[in-house]
C-alpha cells in the first residue's frame, strides 16, 4: 500500500497540474483510504 502511495506522490510531481490544491486534496483523500484499509488488513491478520 506503500508502494501504492509512493506512485500516486510521484505522478503529482511528475505530472503536476494547474489545480495543484485540488490534486493535493485527491492525493491526501486516496492516502487516507490506503490508510484505513491497511489497519483493517492488519486488524483481520491479527485475528
Amino acid at each position: 500500500s506503500f508502494i501504492v502511495f509512493f506512485f500516486i506522490f510521484s505522478t503529482n510531481f511528475l505530472y503536476p497540474t494547474i489545480l495543484c490544491h485540488y490534486n493535493l486534496c485527491i492525493t491526501i483523500a486516496i492516502f487516507f483510504v490506503i490508510y484505513c484499509t491497511d489497519i483493517l488488513l492488519l486488524n483481520k491478520k491479527n485475528t
